[in-house]
Parts: structure tokens; sequence; C-alpha cells
């Protein structure tokens, strides 16, 4: 039961004799009844929804905007049924404010959207302070001309929408990692679109599954976006040795190996040139440096002298922060002398 109808003042004279009507005739219908219950609201005219599983009743006010956005956003509301109104003449002459609270501003929060847009980011070496740039274009015609707030994710107050005498306007806004944005109370009709710049290295996607984005606020009551740019960085790197003999070589006669001290280890036979060339060193969203042990495998061949010298590999790895992983390899041999080649020369 996924279709929802709001329903306000559903406990006053009205509406208290149309929700059961609605309740009974369109069962496939979720309905909810928001009512302040003041003094024209009574609950006990709405006995005969008890126990119907399409019936939930809420007590609030229309004019309580966090209110109306919850109900809203955790429930896929089609529509809206709005007889909350204050109507007593005299308690219009007494108390005005109540009157233009509720039958004004209350029923503008029944017509009106707020738009929202969420900066996520992924990555291990994802930058967490860069900011996102991101454009709003919005157009509708000129009875949606005036300001409009616009608040970040604790709802404080951080810019102004215009919209000039046609109904247009632009926003402009940069987000940092988990930050968002909200555009608050868009007359609905209005038609949007979001772009997000493009940043070198980052790939963008959204909830929606379009990058650039457009809609029109008439669509839903509250919206939200996702956008989510992912860093993602590889790079890899070749390891290779010389084996030297005296005499002849022959394939798999000579063995060397390759550790480091997080337990890798690469062992390959020498070709009849004597080339040993190791598995590739593949690096994923990672940096810092890296040292690799390069050694001979004393085989017991008779009257082999083995080269028993050891070489150190080390890999450096920098992140650029535009998409690159750079990286910087260097040989040293036992003193820690920087060498161009890794060489084992054996004797007969």
């Amino acid at each position: 039961m996924s279709k929802t109808i709001l329903i306000t003042g559903g406990a006053g004279f009205i509406g208290s004799n149309f929700v059961p009507y609605f309740c009974e005739k369109y069962p496939q219908y979720k309905i909810i009844n928001l009512d302040k219950l003041t003094y024209a609201g009574n609950l006990d005219n709405l006995k005969e929804c008890d126990g119907m599983e399409n019936y939930t009743f809420v007590q609030g006010d229309i004019c309580d905007a966090d209110l109306i956005e919850k109900l809203f956003a955790e429930n896929d509301i089609r529509g809206v049924i709005h007889f909350a109104a204050e109507s007593h003449v005299d308690n219009s002459i007494k108390g005005p404010r109540a009157f233009i609270n509720t039958n004004i501003v209350g029923t503008l929060y029944q017509i009106v959207s707020n738009l929202k847009v969420t900066n996520e980011l992924i990555g291990n070496l994802a930058d967490k302070e860069k900011e996102f740039k991101y454009t709003f274009e919005f157009s509708g015609d000129a009875s949606y001309a005036g300001t409009y707030s616009v608040v970040d994710a604790s709802n404080n107050n951080v810019g102004t929408l215009t919209l000039d005498g046609t109904g247009k306007g632009t926003y402009t806004a940069s987000l940092k990692a988990g930050e968002s944005i909200e555009f608050k109370l868009l007359p609905n009709g209005i038609t949007y679109s979001i772009k997000q710049d493009v940043e070198e290295g980052y790939n963008t996607s959204t909830s929606i599954g379009d990058v650039e984005i457009t809609g029109v606020t008439a669509e839903e009551k509250q919206i939200n976006y996702i956008y989510t740019n992912s860093y993602s960085v590889s790079t890899s790197v070749d390891v290779s040795a010389e084996v030297t003999y005296d005499k002849e070589i022959i394939a798999d006669m000579f063995t060397l190996n390759i550790t480091d001290n997080n337990g890798y280890t690469d062992t390959k036979n020498a070709d009849e040139f004597g080339i040993v060339n190791f598995d590739t060193l593949e690096y994923v969203d990672v940096e810092g440096t890296y040292i690799y042990t390069v050694s001979q495998v004393n085989t017991g061949i008779n009257k082999v002298s083995y080269d028993v010298n050891t070489y150190s590999v080390v890999v450096k790895l920098t992140n650029d922060g535009k998409g690159n992983l750079n990286s910087e390899v260097k040989y040293y041999n036992k003193l820690n002398e920087e060498v161009t080649d890794i060489v084992f020369n054996n004797e007969y």
C-alpha cells in the first residue's frame, strides 16, 4: 500500500465526514489524517476509522513546516485534500493571526517544494577539503518572482535565491564532502536544472543516474538528489633483474626472489639469457614508500658459487590529486648505494 493521500483537518466537521467515506471507498490508498485538534476537531467523530488498516491519524499543525516535510519524505504522498482552515468569523476578529497562519501560511506549505542536493565523496585518496561547484538554473513565470531561502544541512541560512520579474534565476554553490544545500519553499511548477562542474580525476554520478539533472518542483514535495564524486588512482611497476655466469646459462638454472615485510613474495627463474622478470607490482588507491628485497636462491647446483648480495627496490608513490598515481623506483645494493640495475654474478 504505497500510494498515500494526506488529508488535513480531517477531524473537523467536514473532514470527519469525508475521511471515513474515503477510507472505505479507496482501500488501496493509505490515508494520513493530519489535524491539530483545536476546538473544531474531535476524534470521536472518527471512531468508525478505528481498526482500518489504511488509516493513520497524526496530530500536528499544518504550519509546522518540519512536520510537513517529514510526512512527505517518509510517505509516497500522491495528493493532498486540504480541509484545515480557520472559519469562525468572531474568532477572526479577535485573533486574526491564527487565521493568517492557518489559511495562508499553512496552505502555502501544501503547495511548495524543497529542493536539496547533497555532495558525497568516495575514495581513500580523495581530497576531503575539495570544493565541488554546482550551478542551479530556475525558470518559471512572472508569478514566481521573489526571493527564496537557501540553507545548509543544519538548516542554517547560507544564501538567497532570487527569481527575476520573468521567474528566472541562477544560483551557484560550492560543496565539500558530506555538505548539502537546500532551496526552501519553492512554488510548485518551477523548472530547475542542476549541473556540477567537471573535476579532473573524479568520476561523478547521481542518485538518479543523470549527471545533469532537470525537473519540475510540482513532481514531489521534498526533492532530494545525491551527487557522488568518486576518486580512484592506480599504477604499476615492473621489476627485473639479471643473472650472469661464467659458463653457459641454461633456462631455469638460476632463481631469484622478491619479498617485502608484509608477506608479499614472488619467485622467478632466469631465462636462457639470465633475465628475470618479476610479476608486475600493482597499486590502487595507496601512496607512500614501499620497500622490497631481491635475493638469489641457492638451488644447490654443484660447483656454482652463488652471489649472496641482496638488493633493495624502493617504490615511492605520490597522488597528484588529478587522477594520477605517480611512481618513482630506485635500486640499492646491500651497501645502500643507488645502482641502475640488479645484477647477480655467479661463478663456476
